[in-house]
This record gives C-alpha cells, structure tokens and sequence, in this order.
C-alpha cells in the first residue's frame, strides 16, 4: 500500500511540474487604437493592436470600426514577445474604434 501511495504522490508531482512549466500565457497590453494617415496620394484609416506572449504561439486580429461596421481585418502571429497587429487600411477617414483579440 505504502508503495502504491509513493508512487501515486511521485506521478502527481511530475506531472504537474510539467504542466506548470507549460502554462505559458498571452493577453492584449491594453494599447488598441486607430489613426488616420497620409501616404503622400490620400488619407486612410488603421486600427492597431498590441499584443503579449511568453512562448505560445498565438495569432492576433485586428478591425477597425468604420460606417458602424468591423472591417479591414488582418491576423498577425508572434511566438514570444510583443507585438503590434496593424489592420487592413480603409481609404478616407472617419473610423471611429479598433479591436483586436486572439484568433
């Protein structure tokens, strides 16, 4: 009985070390935004996010909220750090929100 108590307790223990050890995370750094650029011929709107991983790979999208409607969507992947998720632009101006979350 002894034996089977030890070994249980020894199986418990490895796997959650290994579990521990592989909870990695990611969250949004809380800067999502959009501007309103010139590239020298006409205006468009970007939305952009930033992102935060400790060693997952993990994809990020970003909208731009523009005429009441989320739109110019583009992923981006990171595989540690961070890293900011720029959308599709939309000629012209008038966005007025952007969003970004994990895909």
């Amino acid at each position: 009985m002894k034996k089977l108590l030890v070994t249980a307790l020894a199986a418990c223990t490895i796997i959650g070390s290994f579990a521990s050890v592989s909870m990695a995370y990611h969250t949004m750094t809380g800067d999502v935004g959009h501007q309103n650029r010139y590239n020298g011929s006409y205006y468009y709107d970007i939305g952009y996010a930033k992102a935060y991983s400790d060693g997952d790979k993990v994809r990020v999208k970003t909208e731009l909220l523009k005429n009441g409607k989320w739109q110019a969507g583009k992923v981006t992947g990171v595989s540690a750090g961070t890293v900011t998720c720029w959308s599709n632009t939309i000629q012209g101006s008038g966005a007025n929100g952007a969003r970004g979350y994990f895909v």
